[in-house]
């Protein structure tokens, strides 16, 4: 873009067809001569006055538009441009697009003092439009307490939220999907399962690895309710398999080494948090060359998992709050 203005309105767009590829790079071809462009068979990239244009097409027979502006004059402006230049290079195929917006790309807090519904990254590695369908109806259902989250007050209980899905983040989910599948990971534990969004994405990665299980845990009857339906509606549900109870005592022993460990779960008031407990408990069954996610950055699950003497190298991401990522070496 020719000024500085953040691109915060954002609108995707994915279309159906055998001819992804050749239009993509018909758009870029055609633009390239007077705007900023970069593409290749795959993926292209358009700078234009008033926004900017993602696309991909990976998938072959889909091609992904993101579109970026920095207001809604200039992305209707933006989505017109794309629109009558694909109609004329798709003039024998009758094309269906259909823009979706995807709220603003940096994370805030709304005037209610809730933060948004996080940003789906249209172009994720997750490639199934029925779990992709699913995730996106969970992420855009999210629901936050008017008081604010358990770590906002005192003598919380886990049956207190059962309504409420504290869900990780989409990018936490493509980086879990990205790294089971890059090592082939077959066992994985997922604490806490909640309503099943962490789950959908580790089990993606193992059924598309060739089969496993994902271990879940879930102190709340009705969210592991919750998390089957949504499992079953993704055509995942035979992966899973969430274990129902304190997760202190459901991971003692998980079966086998562990591929990738998700620890996600319910702040403690006092003492230790479940974090510390819960990888304390997991570290002995986690296979050498094994991930471990943290979502919450707990300091005392911090202090275990930066300590050389238990096996793990670390590193602060910055996805939503900070995203602790650790892998096993000894």
């Amino acid at each position: 873009m020719n000024d500085q203005a953040p691109l915060n309105n954002q609108s995707v767009a994915e279309i159906a067809t055998p001819n992804a590829s050749r239009y993509l790079q018909q758009l870029c071809k055609h633009f390239a001569h007077k705007l900023p462009v970069k593409f290749d068979a795959r993926a292209g990239e358009i700078d234009f006055p008033m926004g900017r244009c993602a696309l991909n097409a990976s998938d072959e027979v889909v091609l992904r538009i993101l579109l970026s502006a920095p207001d809604a004059s200039r992305m209707s402006e933006l989505r017109d441009v794309i629109e009558r230049h694909l109609v004329r290079f798709a003039f024998r195929e009758p094309l269906t697009i259909e823009w979706r917006a995807i709220g603003a790309k940096k994370e805030e807090t709304s005037a209610q003092g809730r933060p948004p519904v996080p940003v789906i990254n249209p172009f994720g590695p997750i490639r199934d439009p029925k779990v992709r369908s699913v995730i996106e109806t969970m992420n855009s259902n999210r629901r936050f307490p008017q008081r604010g989250g358990p770590r906002g007050q005192q003598g919380h209980k886990a049956e207190d939220f059962a309504d409420y899905g504290f869900s990780i983040h989409p990018d936490q989910g493509d980086l879990i999907y990205l790294l089971c599948r890059q090592m082939g990971a077959r066992r994985v534990v997922d604490f806490a399962t909640s309503v099943g969004m962490s789950a959908i994405y580790f089990a993606a990665a193992i059924r598309d690895n060739g089969g496993g299980k994902v271990i879940g845990s879930e102190l709340v009857p009705a969210k592991a309710e919750t998390a089957y339906r949504n499992l079953d509606a993704a055509g995942l549900k035979e992966f899973v398999d969430i274990r129902v109870g304190d997760a202190r005592q459901t991971l003692r022993d998980i079966g086998g080494p562990v591929d990738f460990a998700l620890i996600d779960g319910w702040p403690a008031p006092t003492g230790p948090s479940l974090a510390r407990e819960v990888i304390e408990i997991l570290a002995p069954q986690i296979r050498v060359g094994g991930y471990v996610l943290n979502d919450n950055a707990e300091p005392d699950f911090l202090e275990f998992i930066r300590d050389p003497a238990n096996g793990f190298i670390s590193m602060t991401l910055p996805i939503k709050r900070g995203t602790e990522l650790a892998v096993k070496i000894s």
